[in-house]
Order: structure tokens, then C-alpha cells, then sequence
């Protein structure tokens, strides 16, 4: 551990703290929380009642019993300060769940990787010794099962890998995810869980999971798409919330805004402001096209002088 610059320790534990992730002592894989999939990075986060894409995996497992036909995604992330970011995933339809019903059910994995990128180490006296990698992964099995025409309910388990030089951190967790389609036609509720599991330990110091509550509520009218989520991270005693829309102006293009508000502590008091994140903070935006079952999708997120976020994402359904 003499080897590891002060460079890697901002990294890995203040870099965290940027808007879609937000780190606070005592939790560790802060990079759970980034987020997937440029359309919905762009709605600022909002998806948790909305989920209805191969995304579903990471936002609500609940929304893949909402998918018709088999799909698949890539995205990649070029984060700030050069972080790379990648995710892919995969979901196959079930014609019945294992619950004994009529209703169908959905399978999916998907894989999330972070990397760190290369680094100079240094020993006790500063001198420089080797250069090393630092990377973060978490691999995703989910189910998802249609309880009735109106209740979906979704549930993933995953298993997540730190490494940084030689040392390295192991764990799981799951996530449960309920979507409920109201009387109200078009509207939405959605209930989240994410990363509940037992502490892991990097080293000798073990750290919690950052456990995620999110209830949301979505809306749809005539290419019109309306979302708002409530997210409480209940170690870190903080909540924010995301809102975001879609609008499709032709069916194969659409348009996206966002944003997450700035988080609040316990006591519903703004956090610090972090000036390095500039006035624009909280702020996405995006676009896509679709063209027969094959989309694309991109979205944008400044960072003030830590640079801007690009995402692109590639859907096929067959």
C-alpha cells in the first residue's frame, strides 16, 4: 500500500462524490452508483418507475418483465479525469416465470467495468517504484417476473471485484425492484432496493455496500415521457432527486433533459457546495435515434474544470 500515490486515493475516494455517485465515509464501490445507458443518464437518473429496457438491469430489475423480445446493449463512458467506463448487458423473454402462472418472466446478465487507468507508484521516501492498474467490476444476473397485469417484480444479484495494484476486495449484493402500473393510464410507480449485502474489506478495514432507496413515478403521453425519483442513501444520510423527460418528436429521434437535484443531508439541509463542479451541476442531456429495433443513444454531462462526461449507448432487440 506504500506504493499508492495520493493521485489514486483522490481518485478512489474522492472522485466518488460527482453527482451520479456520491461517496461519504464508510461505504466503499461508489462506482455502483455511476449509473447505465446514455438515455438515461440524460433523463438525470430518472428511471426507476419508467425502467422499460434492457437498462431495467441496473436501474429496476422489475422492468425487464416488461421486454417483448430478446435484447442487448453496450455502452461506453469516457468519465472525467480519463476514467473509462463500460457496460454490457443481455436479457432473454420467458414465456412463464417459476412463479406457476400465465404470466411471463425475463433473464438477464450484465457485466459493469470501471478502469482506473495506469499510475505511478512510489515508495515509503516518494521514490518511484513501479506503475500499476486500479479497476472496479461488478458482474449481474437478474429475474424479473410479471406477478399481474399490473405488478412486475425484479430482483439481481451481484458480485463485485476491487483491484488496485496487488490488493484486491471481493462482495455481493442484491437488488429488488417492484414497478406498479396504476389505474391511471400511463402511470407508473416504481420502488427500488440496490446494493444490499454484507460489508466487504479492502485490506484490513471493512466498509459498507452504498445502499440505494429509490421510489419513483413515471408518466407517458403521446411521446412524452415524464419521470421523477426520490433517492435516499441511507448510510450516507443523504437524498436527492431526479427529474427528467423525454420527448419523441418523430418516432425514430428523440429528445432528453435532466437534472439531479444537489443532495441533502439527514436533516433535508443542502450538502456543501462543491465549487469544482461548477454552476451546472446536477444538469444532463441527450438525444437518440431508433431505427426498426436497433437504437443509439447519447448523452452529455459537464464537470466544470474535472471535464465533461460523454456517454454513448448501442440497444438491439431481435
Amino acid at each position: 500500500m506504500k506504493r499508492i500515490t495520493f493521485l489514486v486515493l483522490f481518485c478512489i475516494l474522492c472522485v466518488p462524490i460527482f453527482r451520479d455517485s456520491v461517496f461519504s465515509a464508510g461505504t466503499g464501490v461508489a462506482f455502483l452508483k455511476i449509473g447505465v445507458g446514455a438515455r438515461q443518464i440524460g433523463m438525470g437518473g430518472a428511471n426507476v418507475a419508467l425502467a422499460d429496457d434492457i437498462n431495467a438491469i441496473y436501474w429496476n430489475p422489475a422492468g425487464l418483465a416488461r421486454l417483448e423480445k430478446r435484447e442487448f446493449t453496450a455502452m461506453h463512458n469516457e468519465w472525467i479525469v480519463d476514467f473509462k467506463y463500460d457496460f454490457l448487458a443481455f436479457a432473454h423473454p420467458l414465456k412463464r416465470g417459476l412463479i406457476k402462472n400465465s404470466f411471463p418472466a425475463t433473464l438477464g446478465g450484465g457485466l459493469i467495468y470501471l478502469n482506473l487507468g495506469e499510475f505511478q507508484g512510489r515508495d515509503e521516501y516518494r521514490n518511484k517504484t513501479n506503475t500499476f492498474k486500479a479497476y472496479d467490476t461488478a458482474g449481474i444476473i437478474s429475474y424479473a417476473q410479471k406477478l399481474n397485469p399490473r405488478l412486475n417484480l425484479g430482483i439481481s444479484l451481484k458480485y463485485i471485484y476491487e483491484k488496485i495494484e496487488i490488493e484486491k476486495a471481493k462482495g455481493v449484493a442484491l437488488d429488488f425492484g417492484l414497478i406498479y402500473q396504476t389505474k391511471i393510464k400511463n402511470l407508473n410507480l416504481g420502488f427500488t432496493v440496490q446494493n444490499l449485502g454484507p460489508k466487504m474489506k479492502f485490506i484490513n478495514e471493512p466498509f459498507s455496500l452504498p445502499l440505494v432507496l429509490t421510489a419513483g413515478i413515471a408518466y407517458t403521453y403521446y411521446g412524452l415521457n415524464l419521470a421523477c425519483d426520490l433517492r435516499w442513501q441511507p448510510i450516507e444520510e443523504r437524498t436527492n432527486i431526479s427529474l427528467g423527460t423525454e420527448y419523441w418528436p418523430f418516432k425514430i429521434f428523440a429528445l432528453r433533459a435532466g437534472y439531479l437535484t444537489r443532495l441533502f443531508t439527514s436533516n433535508l439541509k443542502f450538502a456543501p457546495k462543491d465549487n469544482v463542479l461548477g454552476k451546472f451541476y446536477g444538469l444532463g442531456a441527450g438525444f437518440g435515434f431508433r431505427f426498426a429495433d436497433v437504437g443509439i443513444d447519447y448523452s452529455f454531462v459537464p464537470y466544470s474544470d474535472l471535464g465533461n462526461s460523454h456517454r454513448i449507448s448501442f440497444i438491439a432487440k431481435f
